[in-house]
């Protein structure tokens, strides 16, 4: 029996600490991606599950 597989409102829904609004820093793992689509160090970033 194969599990249905959930939307991502239902992922966003189940997970009570996300989404996360975080202010941008330049030593993020992610910050050449994040520059790349506009962000600059200091700018709200939503990090999302």
């Amino acid at each position: 029996m194969r599990n249905k597989k959930k939307t991502w409102q239902e992922k966003l829904e189940d997970n009570k600490n996300f989404p996360k609004i975080i202010e941008f820093a330049s030593n993020f793992p992610c910050a050449k991606a994040l520059e790349k689509a506009g962000a600059k160090p200091g700018d709200s970033v939503v990090l999302a599950p």
